[in-house]
């Protein structure tokens, strides 16, 4: 019983990181196109097919250690009329978009769970915690992430050229980060600090979205 559980469970956080996966980059994707800058359009990035935004390390990190990341949408801010702050906005989308699928799906759940069936109420419920978690997950600022944008609102001009550089190389540094913190730290000190902060902040809003829901 325990290894069917288990493979149930898979099978539905699989599907739940392929929707949270292809709505959050097709937001950043389309938002961009939207707003002057054709490059993701022309990458093939405006689209719902989920093999269009799968990242090989990002995939293998969600099947490693439940956290993880689709392949960076391309955009060049020179053609948006303003660089900074639509830049911004199209990385916020992103995990926004999560978490209003999330809500979304905590509705519908509300107002069909006196018919649905229990698998499918356990499926819904394993996709809204994927797409909070991707949606936290992905505000932490370290690039490729969406959280790394957004700091960048707060960077000196004359550090400008070094935040590229490291924006440039920045999925090293997380790769750096993940393995720090799994190998050494969770082992040194007892928890994972990634465990700590996702998870935590993931179940507040978990609470929040069915609460309000």
């Amino acid at each position: 019983m325990e290894f069917s559980f288990n493979i149930i469970n898979f099978i539905y956080s699989s599907i739940g990181f392929l929707i949270a996966i292809t709505v959050h980059e097709f937001s950043h994707a389309y938002t961009a196109d939207a707003l002057g800058d054709p490059t993701p359009r022309l990458a093939g990035r405006v689209s719902l097919n989920p093999l269009r935004h799968l990242d090989v390390v990002g995939t293998m990190m969600i099947i490693l250690i439940h956290f993880g990341w689709g392949k960076p949408v391309p955009t060049n801010p020179k053609y948006f009329r303003k660089p900074l702050a639509y830049s911004t906005f199209t990385a916020i989308v992103g995990p926004l978009s999560n978490l209003l699928l999330a809500i979304l799906i905590a509705v519908f759940m509300k107002y069909t769970q006196d018919f649905s069936p229990a698998w499918m109420r356990d499926m819904f419920t394993i996709i809204i915690w994927t797409n909070i978690m991707l949606c936290v997950f992905n505000l932490i600022p370290i690039p490729p992430l969406d959280g790394s944008h957004l700091i960048g609102l707060f960077i000196p001009q004359k550090y400008s050229n070094a935040y590229m550089r490291f924006m440039e190389s920045g999925q090293i540094y997380l790769i750096l980060f993940i393995a720090a913190d799994y190998l050494l730290i969770s082992r040194w000190f007892g928890f994972s600090i990634l465990e700590s902060i996702v998870g935590t902040i993931s179940n507040y809003l978990m609470i929040v979205v069915f609460l309000g829901a």
